[in-house]
């Protein structure tokens, strides 16, 4: 049982820090120049996570058509819920 909870805590922690990094690139990518070497580090471990995203929104017809890509804002929202309910 104490094995689960040290597990748990710990993909809590690496959730928490993906959506600190997630959080981070969404505002870097706003305000900063593209191509900055922060946000290639930042991409470098979020990517794995914002590309499966990309790939499912990009078969959907609706953001398929919009020029705004929203999947790094819809994985920081599932990365969110992933966490909620490992607490839980």
């Amino acid at each position: 049982m104490i094995y689960a909870i040290l597990l748990a805590q710990t993909v809590d922690i690496i959730i928490s820090i993906l959506v600190m990094m997630l959080f981070l690139r969404i505002m870097i990518g706003l305000f900063a120049s593209e191509g900055s070497l922060v946000e290639q580090f930042l991409g470098i471990f979020t990517e794995p996570v914002v590309y499966p995203v990309r790939k499912l929104l990009a078969k959907s017809e609706f953001f398929s058509s919009i020029p705004i890509d929203y999947s790094m804002q819809i994985a920081l929202l599932a990365l969110v819920i992933i966490s909620f309910f490992l607490i839980l």
